[in-house]
């Protein structure tokens, strides 16, 4: 129970950001790169090493925040001859607001939900594996940090970040992550596709 309050609350700081700093409506959009560290990896660390992970991501700035989706790719790699190295890859929805706090830096929340896929055959990528190779949970990602604008177009942020995968034992992964972001006007066609 305390966690779904946890979460709620958390759902409603991002909204209030932006009912008290409302941005202007545009067509920005924004592809984002990301490098992921795991700080925390208790129930992981004595059957593997969790390789850096790294993401893109793509989102649209609206009147309410940014709105987008993304995925991310780590490696993880066995300690003992009883487990298997696997894939872990992060496919997402995120919501993200930002308020400023001088000049060009910001602070930052988000929050990803998604799938979190386990492929345990090494180097096979497609999407053809057998069903006892690949493993897909639902997850839920809290992230807070900074951002720092650099110019008109990139931007780079830092942050924390809570994962929680839901698997018959739930994991809990702690991350630190950096972030460059090119900020661009959406084509032409795709701003008549949606008014």
């Amino acid at each position: 129970m305390k966690k779904k309050v946890n979460s709620i609350l958390f759902l409603i700081l991002l909204s209030g950001l932006s009912i008290l700093y409302p941005q202007e409506k545009s067509t920005e959009l924004n592809l984002g790169l990301n490098f992921i560290n795991n700080i925390n990896t208790k129930k992981f660390d004595k059957y593997w090493s969790i390789s850096p992970a790294f993401g893109l991501n793509l989102s649209a700035k609206e009147d309410i925040g940014e709105f987008g989706f993304g995925f991310n790719l780590a490696k993880f790699n066995k300690k003992v001859p009883s487990a298997e190295n696997f894939y872990g890859i992060d496919y997402y929805f995120m919501y993200k607001n930002q308020v400023k706090i001088f000049d060009d830096f910001y602070l930052e929340a988000k929050i990803n939900f998604g799938i979190f896929e386990f492929r345990f055959t090494d180097l096979d990528l497609s999407l053809t594996n057998d069903a006892g190779e690949v493993e897909r949970e639902f997850f839920i990602k809290y992230l807070l940090g900074f951002s720092y604008l650099i110019n008109k177009n990139w931007q780079a942020e830092i942050l924390s970040s809570f994962q929680k995968i839901y698997t018959r034992k739930t994991i809990d992964f702690i991350n630190l992550e950096m972030g460059l972001k090119y900020k661009f006007n959406s084509p032409d066609w795709l701003e008549e596709f949606f008014n």
